[in-house]
């Protein structure tokens, strides 16, 4: 009861919200890319709906996949095998399931703030109870983790690269993590699904690190845009989370989507024209940043994702209204992500360039000190 109590409390996600065929609007709420799938990939899921590759799958996903996210894994120096990898419809599920086997009723679950808003939501789906850790310069040191030995936190959750700050974490903030998990017995999940998505710094993978229980979770979505075809993977050198995570997707989705499945093997292939989608999104970046920077904003730098994190000195929600109803804008209120986030907002710009220098040219005309004092902000 209680569990059904928490899903009927939960709002629609904002990001999904911000959908709109209003063209004169330009939506920076929605976390998906302006760019179309790889037409390799489409052609091989052809194939596949036309040799009938549209039945039941192996529940782990089949072998052809899963061994080619083995090798692919390899290029970040972790030890993967066939037996270590699980597909799924989509990150989102393996998210879930990562934490439905080891979160029961008042598990302490440690995110870093902000945190993805629909981490908060899944983990009180499944019982636990959410902890935050506050990042002084969105930095970890030792001291912040002080709060999770408080709180006796079971689990720990983060996103590297992070939705909603394109924060790339560093390899001495990992080992001061992974130390931490060790020495606490504390189960590492890592969201690398932006893990190409990278500008000027070098991605880490937690699954490099040995000694640890640690599940690492991928997916074809953001690097390929591929969100609609709902196709992620699980990794983990722990045998006890892959069977439990293989029995739970049995009697949820049975397995992935068969033909989808087929359409991805050679996605390696693909991985070079992303850089050209990544050079579109770092020019983006450094328009906004410019922008805003000049206009009493005070954006985070990105090193990763298609995200900005901003604090706009003032309640999110009632800029995010202001900026859609008189400039056209859409950009995501920060609250959800967190326990002090109100002041901020989350803008996606894996948009075409030209919608945003459009959006930057409407930004440079707000007269934003007079909204602040006449919505309550900054005086």
């Amino acid at each position: 009861m209680k569990r059904i109590k928490i899903l009927d409390s939960l709002t629609e996600s904002e990001s999904l919200k911000t959908r709109t065929d209003n063209q004169k609007l330009i939506n920076f709420g929605i976390g998906d890319t302006a760019f179309i799938t790889p037409y390799p990939i489409i052609e091989a899921t052809q194939i596949g709906l036309g040799t009938n590759k549209t039945h039941y799958t192996d529940s782990k996903g089949i072998v052809e996949l899963r061994e080619a996210i083995s090798s692919y894994l390899q290029k970040f120096d972790i030890p993967s095998t066939l037996d270590d990898i699980i597909i799924t419809p989509g990150a989102m599920q393996a998210v879930f399931y990562s934490l439905f086997i080891h979160v029961e009723e008042g598990t302490k679950v440690g995110l870093f703030e902000p945190a993805w808003l629909a981490y908060n939501k899944i983990i009180k789906v499944c019982g636990g109870i959410p902890v935050f850790c506050s990042l002084k310069n969105n930095r970890l040191t030792i001291t912040a983790l002080e709060v999770f030995i408080e709180n006796d936190v079971k689990v720990i959750i983060i996103n590297n690269p992070t939705n909603p700050t394109g924060k790339v974490w560093e390899k001495k903030e990992l080992d001061i993590l992974v130390n931490y998990c060790k020495e606490n017995k504390v189960l590492l999940i890592s969201d690398e699904v932006y893990n190409e998505i990278v500008y000027d710094k070098k991605f880490i993978s937690i699954g490099q690190y040995k000694g640890i229980n640690s599940i690492v979770i991928g997916s074809f979505s953001k690097v390929f845009s591929m969100t609609g075809w709902r196709l992620g993977y699980i990794y983990s050198k722990n045998k006890k989370n892959i069977d439990r995570i293989n029995k739970l997707q049995q009697i949820t989705a049975t397995c992935p989507n068969s033909f989808v499945q087929y359409g991805a093997i050679d996605f390696e292939a693909e991985l070079s024209k992303i850089q050209t989608q990544v050079a579109v999104y770092k020019r983006n970046r450094d328009l906004l940043y410019k922008t805003l920077s000049k206009i009493n904003l005070k954006p985070l730098f990105p090193d990763g994702t298609f995200y900005m994190w901003v604090n706009v000195g003032m309640d999110g929600k009632k800029f995010a209204e202001k900026v859609y109803n008189d400039y056209g804008i859409v950009v995501v209120p920060g609250k959800p992500y967190g326990n002090d986030t109100q002041n901020f907002i989350r803008i996606s710009y894996a948009l075409p360039t030209e919608k945003v220098i459009r959006a930057c040219k409407r930004l440079k005309d707000i007269k934003w000190v007079d909204a602040y004092k006449k919505l309550g902000g900054e005086k």
